[in-house]
């Protein structure tokens, strides 16, 4: 293998130097033949002429061989440092605009002093031939010379110098119009007094470009559907140009991607239109899963590349140059969920023979109009009793061993989320439409109970030779009804959920019956008992993932009380008693 060479900062500033130095030789060789008169008149300081004309040149940002050398050859025209001195703010103008390019900058010194070489020549009476008058024509056939035979000038300071081609010839956009259309069959699911109704979407705003001190968006939206999912958007992209250098070169418009690269130019691409697909969107989870992504999912779009182009050169102003921008699109799909949930039967635990057999929930799902398969939603509603019959299970086994109840039982009749709701989302463009970037909306409304319990532990308790029958009991309903909008970035979706949610605790209640013995004792509360059923329940923004999902969270705080023993030989004893432990007893999800 052969070794890499490697140069140090210092050998690399003396190459740059030794480049530098040969830059300024060969620009001074080529103009000496090209104004043998400055020579003559200037002699020995003549590579001082150059080598401090290539110094302003760098100063205003100019280092491409062509480009240079365009700057230097006005210097033989209008003398040394031109653009400082007096009437030629005009040139001052044009090398300070950072809006102007390194080529455009001599491009539009060239093209000025053209202007002013025929005004002076008019002035002279048309007389190119009268001493000291210098013709346009000799002037642009002077430039034209340059730019040929220096293309090869390479770079100020490279030490490999390079080819560079430099235009001549006006070319630029002026305008640039884009929008979407044949999006008819946009629609939107919007809410009235609870009845759905799919609206169609207002046209958006078209973006017009036409400013180069405003530049193109860093991304533009669209929303369309993929490929075999529906009808899909076009993107119109209109040019007017100021001046084109070749009808079959330019402007040009190239769309590219996943699909490869589309291109258009000349005369075809100055109104062009193509439509635009975007991600599938992910498959519906099978009918059994107990739990869905579904709600406002903001999956990623599809990425696009749009590139409109000319050679970036006008004769005055700032040149519109390449507008480039990326075009990102998401899936147009509305959707609407609307389920209806009924409260269970009472029930009894550990009897599961009597136990009626839980609601099943009915569950409408429409994408853009057209119904879905909506069996997976109501397989989440089956999980939730199913965990509730599990969470029963685990309540009555921990009532058993921490307070020592024999023959115990649970009564519960719950409701949980019984009753009815419906909400609409999809993605939707900001206000200014393309140009900003989507919202996933989410509209809809909720009236159900979130939480509803009426639920009872029961057993025997034998304590210090007594015995008793004690029922514990847990007892609320807490509602949810409300309406979610969320139609703009601000606030942000938590924000807009929190009322979508409600908190409930439902404290526990004690009775005790004491039970005849024969040795007389009794036990009876002697404190006030802690304890209570904890949770949450509506609607939050998906664990672990973006969206929203439905909730509901069950949980026993610890249940305890001190009890009095009254016992006739023995006297009396307080002594704690805790009932039930700290116990999570549901955490169920859906979306």
């Amino acid at each position: 293998m052969t070794p890499m060479l490697r140069l140090s900062p210092q050998q690399m500033d003396l190459l740059a130097r030794v480049a530098r130095e040969r830059f300024v030789q060969r620009a001074g060789r080529y103009f000496a033949t090209l104004w043998p008169a400055m020579v003559e008149r200037l002699g020995d300081r003549f590579g001082a002429f150059i080598d401090l004309a290539v110094q302003h040149a760098q100063k205003h940002g100019l280092a491409e061989g062509p480009c240079v050398a365009r700057y230097v050859n006005l210097w033989f025209v209008w003398g040394p440092a031109f653009e400082d001195k007096p009437g030629f703010e005009w040139a001052r103008d044009i090398l300070a605009d950072p809006r102007r390019s390194e080529f455009t900058k001599p491009h539009q010194l060239v093209r000025r002093t053209l202007d002013e070489l025929e005004r002076q020549q008019a002035a002279r009476g048309n007389r190119p031939g009268q001493a000291g008058g210098l013709s346009p024509s000799d002037f642009n056939a002077a430039d034209e010379r340059v730019v040929r035979d220096l293309a090869d000038l390479g770079r100020l300071g490279d030490v490999v110098p390079s080819r560079r081609d430099v235009p001549r010839l006006s070319c630029d956009i002026e305008a640039i119009d884009i929008g979407t259309i044949a999006c008819e069959w946009r629609h939107e699911y919007r809410c009235t007094e609870r009845d759905w109704a799919r609206v169609p979407v207002a046209p958006l705003p078209r973006l017009r470009i036409d400013d180069p001190a405003t530049p193109a968006p860093g991304a533009l939206t669209v929303l369309s559907h993929a490929e075999g999912q529906g009808e899909l958007a076009r993107l119109q992209v209109k040019l007017r140009s100021v001046a084109v250098c070749d009808v079959d070169t330019h402007p040009r418009v190239a769309f590219g991607g996943e699909h490869g690269l589309w291109e258009w130019r000349g005369h075809e691409a100055t109104a062009v239109s193509w439509p635009v697909q975007a991600p599938p969107t992910p498959p519906l989870p099978p009918a059994d899963a107990a739990r869905l992504t579904g709600i406002a999912t903001e999956w990623p779009p599809r990425i696009h590349t749009l590139a409109l182009s000319s050679c970036g050169l006008r004769d005055h102003g700032a040149p519109l140059g390449e507008v480039s921008t990326h075009v990102l699109s998401y899936p147009a799909d509305q959707w609407l969920l609307e389920w209806r949930h009924a409260a269970r039967p009472a029930a009894t635990w550990p009897d599961s023979a009597a136990r009626p057999a839980p609601p099943s929930a009915a569950c409408r799902l429409e994408r853009d109009g057209i119904a879905q398969d909506a069996r997976g939603w109501q397989a989440g509603f089956a999980a939730l009793h199913e965990a509730f019959d599990a969470a029963m299970d685990q309540l009555l086994l921990a009532w058993e061993r921490t307070s020592g109840a024999a023959q115990a039982r649970l009564d519960a009749e719950p409701a949980l989320l019984a009753g009815q709701a419906g909400l609409t989302w999809g993605w939707r463009e900001g206000p200014r439409g393309l140009a900003e970037s989507p919202l996933m909306r989410l509209e809809g409304w909720l009236d159900c109970i979130a939480c509803g319990l009426d639920l009872q532990l029961s057993g025997e308790i034998a304590l210090g030779g007594s015995r008793a029958r004690v029922r514990l009991h847990a007892k609320g309903s807490t509602p949810l009804r409300t309406r979610v909008q969320r139609d703009r970035a601000e606030p942000p979706l938590p924000e807009v959920l929190a009322n979508a949610k409600v908190a409930f605790r439902y404290p526990f209640e004690l009775d005790v019956d004491p039970l005849a013995v024969p040795e007389l004792a009794a036990f009876y509360p002697a404190a006030p008992l802690t304890g209570a059923l904890v949770g949450e329940a509506g609607l939050r923004p998906r664990l672990g993932g973006s969206g929203v999902q439905w909730f509901l969270t069950l949980r026993v705080e610890p249940v305890a009380t001190t009890v009095l023993i009254h016992d006739p030989i023995l006297g009396d004893k307080l002594e704690p008693r805790p009932l039930l432990p700290a116990l999570t007893l549901l955490d169920w999800s859906l979306g």
